[in-house]
């Protein structure tokens, strides 16, 4: 069944007690929803989503004061804030739709709950957008940055990453953290395979070329 007639379906449910239902057929409405309801994503209706979220809201602060729940929470509250989670240069271009649903699948959202924009202008208020920018014939030329709301914990960005490059089936260049030098980068390999890298700067610097030179221990 599509998203839309969950949607409909839902709203029938909803309003139920409209219809002067016999309690056989009111009890049969209420498993149905009960059964479609978690396929849904209601992202795409503002009303919902922020109904939805001032009851989360009320009941987190009434059963989880302290916050313990946060980390497991993986539904978007309006008001949320976009942060960058990572950024990766793609072995090759990958399509908006094909990076929409491996990142939907690492984070393990619904395909809905990814934006796929060309432009930081373009941010809305999904819970993980990537930002694509650059592709050519070069390799790692597609930079993808990918922010999540900020009410999110966000995932180990390297072990993300390293599952990002499974699903994509291309290698990728992760930031190396752990060094100061802007030169100094993870790539990923498409089994997941990590190794320290360094890229020629000048490359980089003149022509934002990602040139491998040399592979290290990590």
């Amino acid at each position: 069944m599509s998203q839309a007639k969950m949607a409909v379906l839902i709203d029938i449910c909803a309003r139920i007690g409209d219809f002067g239902l016999s309690p056989e057929e009111e009890f049969v409405l209420r498993e149905i929803e009960a059964a479609v309801e978690p396929e849904i994503d209601f992202i795409f209706d503002p009303g919902y989503r922020a109904i939805v979220a001032e009851i989360k809201s009320k009941l987190r602060q009434e059963l989880d004061p302290e916050g313990a729940l946060r980390a497991a929470d993986k539904h978007f509250e309006p008001g949320a804030q976009a942060m960058i989670w990572f950024d990766a240069a793609l072995e090759h271009p990958a399509d908006d739709d094909l990076l929409r649903h491996c990142v939907a699948a690492v984070l393990e959202l619904s395909a809905q709950s990814v934006d796929v924009v060309h432009s930081v202008a373009e941010l809305g208020d999904a819970p993980a957008t990537c930002v694509v920018d650059g592709a050519s014939e070069d390799a790692y030329s597609q930079l993808v940055t990918i922010y999540l709301s900020d009410m999110f914990q966000q995932p180990d960005a390297v072990e993300s990453g390293a599952r990002l490059a499974r699903l994509l089936d291309r290698s990728l260049l992760l930031a190396n953290d752990a060094t100061a030098d802007p030169y100094s980068f993870i790539l990923v390999s498409r089994t997941g395979g990590q190794s320290v890298v360094s890229v020629a700067s000048d490359e980089l610097d003149e022509n934002g070329r990602y040139i491998i030179l040399k592979p290290e221990a990590l």
